[in-house]
């Protein structure tokens, strides 16, 4: 379905809302389906030929290191390290996935590639636009967790309270993934001419 969400935020004047969205979601699932792959992939190679051999030199190099202090930071710096990779991998491929569609794009190498250039040429505004909506969508996590009832609260009240924290935080995940595709939607079509498009899709 992103394909279909993806064209309404970025053709927001189109009036025929239904049949856009149905052929966007056929005309754009297998691009979407590469694109998924190729991130899942490159998360893959991240953690395991990144974090994972740093990981293993610092368990080796603790050995000798007597200041837990050192150790600590040492770590710290690892967990920064990977995460600050995996954050600008989701960067890339969810602006990546709105190239697909914005320009039409066949190529999905080819839209990794121009949303490398994007996020080269606006990397305040993406960096911290995703940091914003992953924050956010973080305290919802937060939230839910505080506010949800511990197994050894059995009654009926509290199980009923459980299944409509559940919906609720259901809908709230969904409405913070809408807001990662809409509001990096507009910061695209914000910074891009219409005119540099490559192959914006016509009205269908």
């Amino acid at each position: 379905m992103n394909g279909g969400i993806l064209d309404r935020y970025l053709n927001p004047e189109d009036s025929r809302i239904r049949g856009r969205f149905v052929s966007s979601c056929e005309r754009y699932f297998f691009r979407l389906l590469k694109l998924l792959l190729i991130s899942v992939a490159t998360y893959y190679l991240v953690l395991n030929y990144v974090a994972s051999p740093l990981h293993d030199w610092i368990d080796e190099g603790a050995k000798e290191i007597t200041s837990e202090t050192a150790v600590m930071f040492q770590v710290f710096g690892i967990y920064v390290l990977a995460g600050g990779l995996l954050i600008l991998c989701g960067i890339l491929f969810d602006y990546a996935k709105i190239i697909i569609v914005a320009e039409d794009r066949r190529s999905v190498l080819g839209s990794c590639i121009h949303s490398v250039r994007f996020v080269l040429k606006h990397p305040i505004n993406t960096v911290l636009l995703y940091l914003v909506l992953l924050l956010a969508s973080g305290l919802v996590m937060l939230l839910y967790a505080l506010a949800a009832p511990g197994p050894e609260q059995a009654s009926w009240f509290t199980l009923v309270m459980a299944f409509a924290l559940g919906q609720a935080y259901l809908i709230a995940r969904l409405f913070c993934k809408l807001s990662f595709l809409a509001c990096q939607s507009r910061l695209f079509r914000s910074k891009v001419k219409p005119a540099d498009f490559t192959g914006l899709p016509k009205t269908i």
